[in-house]
């Protein structure tokens, strides 16, 4: 299993407004402290013969402190607030996209198992041609001369391979199924799209998975037409899906 982006963001919002709320409890526990140790002092103040110990610079400290964890309070309020409106709308989007991928129809679902072992593939290659120009540098000159991408990749385990391709086809998947229904709305037949492949006569698509075919939705039909790309030079092999109403 996998995290969309939405559920990535969800989570992240809820990370912060957690973290808020600790804010809060803690500044609301040190302004109860700070309270009771300004009443100590001016008890003792009073016995020590002062007529105003509010003005002394302790209490004054002791009370501006006060004022800036209540202010903090405040600011993290708002924060909350914001952050709740917002996690109320990924809730929703995140809601959608589980029924989306609850109910994609085999060519999406053969599309999306075939996406994640091609881009499998090419992240582990990724990594092994990384570790292998590792491998010829000193450690000084590998750290000068790597590309960024290149030292993320060596540290990279083959679980986490699999964690980032499926989150990367995961995501492929989501958005062709959205760009459909915003032609189609709600899809109603997905029977008119059949699975493709790569041209055998060239080694560079060969085994890539790809989707043709018509789509009827109940506001309307959308023709897919794949277009296999990439693969030479510096751009990797990808397939891209156009969504054409008809």
């Amino acid at each position: 299993m996998f995290k969309t982006k939405a559920e990535a963001t969800e989570e992240r919002l809820s990370t912060r407004i957690k973290s808020a709320e600790d804010k809060i409890a803690k500044s609301e526990q040190i302004i109860v402290k700070k309270e009771k140790l300004i009443e100590k002092k001016i008890v003792t103040f009073r016995k020590e013969g002062l007529t105003e110990p509010e003005k002394q610079w302790e209490i004054k400290y002791l009370k501006g402190d006060i004022n800036s964890h209540r202010t903090l309070i405040e600011t993290c309020r708002e924060a909350i607030s914001a952050y709740r409106v917002e996690h109320a709308k990924h809730a929703a989007i995140v809601a959608e996209e589980a029924r989306i991928f609850a109910n994609l129809p085999p060519a999406l679902i053969a599309l999306r198992d075939s996406l994640v072992d091609k881009f499998e593939l090419r992240e582990k290659d990724r990594r092994d041609t990384a570790l292998a120009k590792k491998a010829t540098m000193s450690d000084y000159s590998w750290n000068y001369n790597a590309t960024r991408e290149e030292r993320q990749s060596v540290n990279l385990t083959d679980a986490d391979i699999r964690k980032k391709c499926l989150e990367e086809a995961g995501e492929f998947i989501l958005e062709l199924y959205k760009r459909v229904f915003r032609v189609t709305g709600e899809v109603a037949d997905w029977s008119g799209i059949e699975i493709v492949e790569g041209s055998s006569t060239s080694s560079v698509y060969t085994g890539w998975k790809a989707l043709n075919g018509k789509v009827v939705g109940r506001d309307g039909q959308a023709q897919l037409e794949s277009v296999f790309c990439g693969g030479h030079n510096i751009q990797c092999r990808h397939i891209r899906i156009f969504v054409k109403p008809i």
